[in-house]
């Protein structure tokens, strides 16, 4: 499934230790640092498997689709924090996003915790920033460009749930042509655009089914933006591995 993150302001930071396994497709607008501590960590970012060793992290930047599997062997953290902790790098890269986002990652005696104050942590954060920017290349992107990513994943958000919502609906509304736009979020998501619209549909409709809020398999099909119950129940089983009978079994009957 997919879902975007609300935005957090400047100065959030979070640091997670495990825990954050089997978290779905999702985006949002602030850095995150995933690093391996020991075993073997992956983490998916627009479509393409990383596998993380000790000592490898991967450096998120804002609006790259991303999630961790379920099953993980190894131990590390996640670091999720807002542009104020490091206003420099992400003024220099404000319009590039890295090719690759894995490199080797090392705290050099640096610790930081979610109670540490700002100074020691715009110093483990800049020591990350000087690292990466070592290691990694990164592509330019206009900013027209990361303004038209943001401008697509907002429509999107608006009118998801309309059953006349689609690609050339979407080019329609943003006044750009549809192969453009189609080839351009396929490039910068790694994901088609269909699937991603039937990713967010899906995503509501579980969340209907695990909070009750709906009577029928019907009634959730048609309040998720689809038209047809068949189409419905084909992409739910696409996306979950269940037919939405079998999900409702599995996370809601058996609570």
């Amino acid at each position: 499934m997919f879902y975007q993150r609300q935005p957090y302001p400047d100065n959030y930071f979070r640091i997670r230790e495990d825990g954050v396994w089997g978290i779905q497709t999702h985006i949002h607008t602030f850095y995150e640092l995933f690093w391996c501590e020991y075993g073997e960590l992956q983490i998916v970012i627009a479509d393409k498997l990383y596998t993380l060793k000790p000592g490898e992290a991967v450096l998120l930047f804002p609006y790259q689709p991303h999630s961790y599997p379920e099953e993980q062997t190894g131990h590390g953290w996640c670091c999720t924090f807002g542009t104020e902790f490091i206003g420099s790098f992400a003024s220099q890269y404000a319009n590039f996003m890295p090719k690759e986002n894995k490199f080797r990652f090392s705290t050099r005696g640096l610790r930081v915790t979610n109670d540490s104050n700002i100074y020691a942590k715009k110093a483990f954060l800049y020591n990350m920033c000087s690292q990466a920017a070592e290691q990694l290349e990164f592509e330019y992107v206009s900013a027209e460009g990361r303004r038209l990513l943001e401008k697509i994943f907002l429509m999107t958000e608006e009118h998801y749930r309309e059953p006349e919502f689609t690609m050339q609906a979407l080019a329609d509304l943003l006044k750009y042509d549809y192969g453009y736009i189609s080839k351009y979020f396929l490039q910068k998501t790694g994901m088609k655009f269909n699937y991603y619209l039937n990713l967010r549909r899906i995503r509501l409709a579980g969340r209907m089914f695990r909070e009750q809020k709906v009577d029928s398999i019907a009634d959730a099909a048609y309040a998720c933006g689809y038209s047809s119950v068949r189409s419905f129940n084909r992409n739910f089983k696409s996306i979950c591995g269940k037919t939405p009978q079998e999900y409702i079994r599995a996370y809601v009957q058996n609570k």
